[in-house]
């Protein structure tokens, strides 16, 4: 991929179901649905505060599971990912490490393709709908695809972080 990388990450207006005949509407085809949970571990000595919550996730180790496939999880800290069998193992492991579960992002995920873009919409229960689009092109392009698409979504943010608005959830 080109250095011109982009992930947009927005929140959208929709439901999960009127995202889903929207984008039916607009021929967009479904390549595949699974979901996603990323569990955010932190060392058992992080006190979760106002105060400090900007290096917690910094530090967070991310444990990520896509359908419980075996074989196919990450483990993911800072730049570093590897290959995880088994979950539960892993979660037992980083237990007897000094690690604690601080928060789990549990996700329903739709995957579509559109105009050489791989676009997922991911509903998370607590935080709500969002649309990720991963790709080459550049920002103006993606807003201008989201505009052509009529998708509606909140314009103040448009590379949302879903980790940042858990904790803000766990701190207040």
């Amino acid at each position: 991929m080109s250095s011109n990388y982009n992930k947009l990450v927005v929140k959208l207006k929709w439901t999960l179901d009127e995202t889903k005949v929207n984008f039916v509407n607009e021929g967009l085809p479904l390549l595949e649905s699974f979901t996603s949970k990323d569990i955010y571990l932190v060392k058992n000595n992080v006190e979760v505060s106002k105060q400090n919550k900007s290096g917690i996730l910094k530090d967070a180790i991310i444990l990520k599971e896509i359908d419980g496939n075996k074989g196919n999880n990450l483990l993911c800290c800072n730049d570093k990912k590897c290959l995880v069998v088994d979950v539960d193992s892993t979660l037992s492991v980083l237990a007897s490490m000094g690690y604690k579960q601080l928060f789990c992002i549990d996700e329903e995920c739709l995957e579509y393709f559109s105009d050489g873009s791989h676009v997922f919409v991911e509903y998370e229960p607590d935080l709500g709908l969002f649309l990720k689009i991963d790709n080459d092109k550049s920002f103006e392009e993606n807003i201008k695809w989201l505009k052509d698409m009529n998708i509606a979504y909140y314009e103040n943010d448009f590379f949302v972080k879903k980790d940042e608005l858990m904790l803000n959830k766990i701190v207040g």
